[in-house]
C-alpha cells in the first residue's frame, strides 16, 4: 500500500511541476530537475519509514500525521472519491493545513467535474505563494492553464501562463506552451513572439522550430517558415515530416525543383513510411500539374 501511495504522490507532484497535459513535448517541463530534487527528501523519508515498519513487523503510526502524509492521504482519496477528498481537505484547512490542503481541494474539485472552480483555486494559490516558492507557484499556474484550456477558455489559460512566466522568465517551456495557446486562439503574432523567445532560451530545439515554422506559414511568411524547417532538420527533427512540410512551402514560393527534391528525399529515406506514401502522391500531383 505504501508503494502505491508513493507512486501516486510522486506522479502527481511531477505532473504538477512539469505541467503535464499542455503540449505533448517537454515544453512544459517546468524545472524538472528542481521538482525532482524537491521531492527527494519527502520520498526518501517515507521509503525509510516503510522499511522500518517492515523490519519491525508493525505499522508505523504518524501521530500526529505529517503534512506530507496528510497530503498523500488526501490526494489518494481524491483519486477514488473526490467529494470525500473535498471534505477531507476542507477539514484539514480548518485545522491549519494551509496551501497543501487547498491544493488537494483544488485537485479534488477538478476530478469532481468542477474544473472552472478548481482552476480559480489554483490561480488563487499561485498568487498567494508567488515568489516565495516560484517553482511551486508556477506548477499551480500551469495546472490552472491546463484546466482553463480544457474548458475552452484560452484567454484565461494565457493569463495563468502570463503569471507563471513572470515567476520563471527563463523557462522556454512556458513560452512554448503560451505560444500554442495563442496560436489556437487567433493570435499568430503573439505566438511568434513567444516562439522566438523560446528559441532564444533553447537554441536548436526542433519542436520549437517546427511550431515556429507553422506560425510563420500561417502569418504568410513562407520564407521564414522554410528557414525554421531547415534549422529543425539540422537539429535532428523528424526528417520525413519536415521535408514534406518544406516541400509544400517551396511550392508556395515557386521553387518547384526544390519541392521535388524534398519529396524524393522523403521516399529515399524510408520508402515504406506513411510520409513516403504522401510524398509519392504529392509527386504524382506535381507531375500532373507540370504535364497539363
Amino acid at each position: 500500500m505504501i508503494a502505491q501511495i508513493l507512486v501516486f504522490w510522486v506522479g502527481w507532484r511531477e505532473f504538477r511541476h512539469m505541467g503535464g497535459g499542455i503540449g505533448n513535448t517537454s515544453a512544459f517541463g517546468v524545472s524538472r530537475r528542481v521538482a525532482r530534487g524537491a521531492l527527494a527528501t519527502g520520498v526518501l523519508a517515507l521509503i525509510m519509514a516503510g522499511g522500518a515498519a517492515a523490519q519491525s513487523g508493525r505499522m508505523i503510526e504518524l501521530n500526529p500525521p505529517t503534512p506530507q502524509a496528510r497530503f498523500v492521504d488526501c490526494m489518494t482519496t481524491a483519486g477514488t472519491d473526490p467529494p470525500a477528498a473535498i471534505a477531507l481537505a476542507r477539514d484539514w484547512e480548518v485545522a491549519g493545513g494551509g496551501t497543501l490542503a487547498r491544493e488537494c481541494e483544488a485537485a479534488a474539485l477538478a476530478l469532481d467535474g468542477r474544473e472552472r472552480l478548481a482552476a480559480s483555486r489554483y490561480v488563487g494559490l499561485g498568487e498567494e505563494i508567488g515568489s516565495r516558492d516560484a517553482v511551486y507557484a508556477t506548477g499551480l499556474y500551469v495546472e490552472a492553464a491546463r484546466l482553463w484550456r480544457e474548458q475552452d477558455e484560452p484567454m484565461r489559460a494565457v493569463a495563468a501562463l502570463d503569471a507563471a512566466i513572470d515567476l520563471m522568465p527563463m523557462d522556454p517551456g512556458l513560452f512554448l506552451a503560451r505560444a500554442r495557446l495563442r496560436q489556437t486562439s487567433g493570435d499568430p503574432w503573439g505566438a511568434l513572439e513567444d516562439l522566438w523567445r523560446a528559441s532564444e532560451l533553447a537554441p536548436g530545439r526542433a519542436d520549437i522550430l517546427l511550431l515556429r515554422a507553422a506560425a510563420h506559414r500561417e502569418a504568410g511568411l513562407p520564407d521564414l517558415a522554410i528557414s525554421d524547417l531547415d534549422q529543425a532538420l539540422a537539429h535532428g527533427g523528424a526528417a520525413g515530416e519536415i521535408l514534406l512540410e518544406r516541400a509544400r512551402l517551396k511550392l508556395r514560393v515557386g521553387d518547384v525543383a526544390g519541392a521535388r527534391a524534398d519529396l524524393e528525399a522523403v521516399i529515399a529515406r524510408d520508402p515504406d513510411s506513411i510520409s513516403a506514401e504522401i510524398a509519392e502522391a504529392e509527386l504524382v500531383r506535381l507531375d500532373g500539374a507540370e504535364g497539363s
